[in-house]
């Protein structure tokens, strides 16, 4: 470990780590399809109606979560500096 956090750790700060995860209900690749004779048409992922749930958390070293957002799709700068103020 680096010094500084093992002098945090000594301490008895609170040292958190943070990290995002996106969660779908349908990881696709695209899909062509065509009759025979035919030129194939693709079909969007968009289209499919999956849905996208993206989580930020924050653990302390004791494995207890400090801090969570969750909320539909990815999340943005401005989402995550809300998160972290």
């Amino acid at each position: 470990m680096l010094p500084k956090v093992i002098e945090l750790i000594e301490k008895r700060k609170n040292i958190v780590f943070v990290d995002e995860a996106v969660f779908t209900s349908g990881q696709l690749a695209a899909r062509y399809w065509a009759r025979s004779g035919n030129e194939p048409f693709e079909i969007l992922k968009h289209k499919l109606g999956f849905e996208a749930v993206a989580v930020v958390a924050g653990i302390n070293l004791n494995g207890k979560v400090v801090a969570m957002l969750t909320q539909k799709r990815s999340i943005n700068a401005v989402d995550f500096q809300a998160f972290l103020d």
